[in-house]
């Protein structure tokens, strides 16, 4: 049911997109707004459903991602400011209005990856210790064995209890 409810809330999102921009409808608002209005509204929340896919990423996923973002955006910036690209509303912010917009969508996926490496380190230790300490019970309980033994050989063997062999 969560599927079908987030289908269909995209399928109205791409189809108000299309009739706002592509056929005018005004009712969408839509007409006037650029990628940066774009990415004002949607960039932190495309992030924050991100975040539970970049705890559990490798560290090599994770930096395949933010080069392909970073290739994207040096595109854009390229594209908004150098060629004047009006679709992009580039033109007329400032340094300060892209740290605004981009610094806690590129902290968050960071920190989200540390604390999950961070995880990974505690399980493994604690892991390895649970690991070592059973090795440990396991040598104390052979030794224990061997000290309880008679001189014999096996305990209950004929040799140990000193009966005749057959």
């Amino acid at each position: 049911m969560r599927r079908l409810l987030i289908g269909a809330g995209l399928a109205f999102l791409v189809l108000s997109i299309a009739g706002g921009y592509g056929l005018h409808w005004e009712w969408t608002g839509y007409p006037g707004n650029t990628l940066w209005d774009w990415l004002n509204l949607c960039l932190l929340p495309v992030v924050l459903s991100f975040l539970p896919l970049a705890y559990s990423m490798s560290k090599d996923w994770l930096l395949a991602v933010a080069g392909v973002s970073g290739a994207l955006l040096v595109v854009l910036l390229v594209g908004g400011y150098g060629f004047r690209w009006a679709w992009t509303g580039f033109p007329g912010n400032t340094l300060w209005d892209w740290l605004h917009l981009m610094l806690l969508p590129i902290a968050l996926p960071m920190a989200a990856h540390e604390l999950g490496e961070r995880q990974k380190r505690r399980d493994e230790a604690a892991k390895a210790a649970a690991e070592a300490e059973a090795q440990e019970v396991a040598v104390a309980a052979a030794e224990a064995v061997v000290k309880h033994e008679p001189a014999g050989g096996v305990p209950g063997s004929r040799a140990a209890t000193g009966l005749p062999h057959d």
